[in-house]
């Protein structure tokens, strides 16, 4: 009988342990590999690339705080996106950016007067008295409706905000536009083409119109005119103390002379709130217009002549033609006689009856001609 011999096999589980640096999936090897202080899991680029730690995510997309404020990623105001290679946060305005910068006691857009937007870089402002201190910033009831400033006035949209004005914005008509005359008497603008709400009885107006609302303080003479080059539409201006009620109206003008802007000159104005409106007259375009008194009334143009208008402010004016040229011929000049002549600018308010001048006196012998307009017409 054979013999049959017992074979044991030893099998032995080796198990592989892989060396640092030699396996093929750089975020599992324990090794830094991009050299950015992290490690396998711990480096946003494995999450990003599934194998390596190169090349990095953007940080706006890392999971990483990287500008320490407390936000990251697309949770951060830095970020414009998941793509954007960096978290930091542009530049914070002084107008928004949580500090008193003049140490006035008011912070920020809309609280600090120095302010009129909250992208604004300067709260710098000099309240409460100065010059560049608004309205709704001054510690003063400006529009005595009983309330002072922003937020309690309802006509301050902030602090910066250089009036107090809340009219009733339909206090003109549902689509007439309603503001405060700036302070130097002076505004400009622009007529679209919506419809017509007002009308002069005696000067008409049918397009489009803006009203201003202005106050005087005493009695006195008042200019308005739209004769500015900057207004290119045909005008008619007209003055009441109820915007919407034609039997207030103080006066109005529509053409002044042969030009379609106006002028309107009105006496004795008591004091009192009042009310600009400007009328297109059916044409869009531009206008530009001035409230003021008589020395607001525009200086005459004088066709051909070449030396200084002067502005007769005095009843007796003195002065010499030494030095003046021979511009303008009257019905009275002299032929082939250089006659060097001045001109005077005078102004009249109000219908002109009587006009003396009288050059006696003079050391030479004088011509006078009066003219209007353009200082080509006679009266």
């Amino acid at each position: 009988m054979g013999c049959r011999s017992a074979v044991v096999l030893a099998l032995t589980a080796v198990l592989a342990v892989p060396l640092a640096g030699c396996g093929s999936n750089a975020c599992e090897d324990g090794v830094d590999n991009d050299a950015d202080g992290l490690i396998d899991d711990g480096d946003p680029g494995c999450a990003f690339n599934g194998d390596s730690e190169t090349p990095e995510p953007p940080h706006c997309q890392d999971g990483i705080d990287n500008d320490s404020d407390g936000f990251i990623d697309t949770g951060d105001p830095g970020c414009t996106g998941p793509n954007d290679t960096d978290e930091e946060n542009p530049p914070v305005a002084a107008c928004k950016d949580g500090i008193d910068n003049d140490s006035d006691g008011a912070t920020d857009f809309p609280n600090d007067p120095g302010c009129t937007l909250s992208v604004d870089d300067d709260e710098s402002d000099s309240c409460p008295s100065g010059d560049n201190c608004p309205a709704c910033g001054n510690g003063v009831d400006d529009d005595d409706d009983g309330l002072v400033d922003y937020p309690e006035d309802s006509g301050c949209t902030n602090a910066g905000d250089g009036d107090e004005f809340n009219a009733d914005p339909t206090i003109c008509g549902a689509s007439v536009p309603v503001s405060l005359l700036p302070g130097n008497g002076i505004a400009e603008g622009t007529f679209g083409g919506s419809q017509n709400n007002l009308i002069s009885a005696d000067c008409g107006g049918t397009g489009t119109e803006v009203a201003f609302q202005f106050t005087v303080t005493e009695t006195q003479t008042l200019v308005v005119t739209t004769q500015f080059p900057e207004t290119t539409t045909d005008t008619v201006i007209y003055v009441r103390s109820d915007c919407r009620m034609p039997g207030t109206e103080l006066g109005c003008n529509d053409d002044e002379g042969s030009e379609t802007t106006s002028l309107l000159v009105l006496e004795d104005v008591a004091p009192g709130d009042y009310f600009l409106i400007i009328d297109s007259n059916n044409e869009p375009g531009n206008y530009k217009v001035q409230v003021g008194d008589e020395t607001t009334l525009p200086s005459a143009t004088c066709t051909g002549e070449t030396d200084a208008v002067e502005l007769i402010d005095d009843p007796a004016m003195v002065g010499s033609n030494s030095g003046l040229t021979d511009d303008l011929t009257t019905s009275c000049s002299i032929p082939l006689l250089p006659s060097p002549d001045q001109v005077f600018e005078l102004t009249v308010l109000g219908e002109l009856e009587t006009l003396d001048v009288d050059t006696g006196g003079s050391s030479f012998d004088t011509i006078v001609d009066i003219r209007f307009e353009d200082c080509v017409n006679a009266p």
